[in-house]
């Protein structure tokens, strides 16, 4: 009577399926990871680069504000334009250009903030 059983020299085709399903599972979790990982890195840079330039802004702005004569008016106000909010910094008597010896500076009104345009884009 022969053995039912034969040597076994290979795997069979369930083991190769069954190792093959686990290594993907195993893969799959990996590539997971590492994209999660790589979207953090992105957005703590996102937001360092925000702070970044929103701290380049405010020391510009302290330096220039600092300098300004004591004649000027500073004026900050909000308007409201629909849903939106829109914030507008005006100097008066503030000087127009910058002038070297003898010349005397010009002074007028500045103007800075965000207007709406007839496309509803920003300006």
């Amino acid at each position: 009577m022969k053995s039912i059983f034969r040597d076994r020299n290979a795997f069979t085709l369930f083991e190769m399926m069954l190792s093959i399903a686990i290594l993907s599972v195993f893969v799959g979790g990996v590539f997971q990871s590492i994209q999660s990982s790589l979207k953090v890195v992105e957005s703590l840079y996102f937001e360092q680069e925000i702070q970044t330039t929103a701290s380049s802004l405010t020391e510009l702005l302290r330096k220039n504000f600092a300098t300004l004569p004591r004649e000027t008016i500073f004026t900050l106000s909000v308007q409201p334009k629909g849903k939106q909010y829109f914030s507008e910094i005006i100097l008066q008597n503030a000087p127009l250009a910058f002038t070297w010896g003898k010349d005397s500076a010009y002074y007028g009104l500045i103007e800075l903030g965000i207007k709406p345009t007839e496309n509803g884009l920003l300006a």
